[in-house]
């Protein structure tokens, strides 16, 4: 529950900081910005719990190398919508590295 608190304030403080309109400018954005948003945080949530209990080093190794390759994809491509998913997806291979340590500490 606290992790899940700092991803949404993480993404939400990008979201102010980009004054709400996703920084694309009109009105018409910034509710898809804001719905891609909570769409990004409720994939987190959904996702987070299955890095954490996953017990095989080598899903967990192909997930980590699925992510990053993702972000990297983003990254080529920057635009307000792309850093919204970069965040989360980001934040994802952080918690599949800390699993992955834990996992491979004799």
């Amino acid at each position: 529950a606290i992790v899940r608190r700092a991803s949404t304030s993480s993404v939400g403080s990008m979201d102010s900081a980009n004054g709400g309109s996703g920084g694309v400018g009109g009105g018409g954005t910034a509710g898809l910005h804001v719905m891609l948003v909570d769409l990004c945080n409720t994939m987190y949530a959904a996702t987070r719990p299955f890095l954490i209990h996953q017990g095989d080093l080598d899903t967990l190794c192909q997930t980590v190398a699925a992510l990053q390759e993702e972000v990297a994809a983003q990254q080529a491509t920057p635009d307000d919508a792309g850093q919204a998913v970069e965040t989360i997806l980001s934040r994802l291979v952080q918690d599949a590295q800390v699993k992955w340590r834990i996992l491979d500490l004799p």
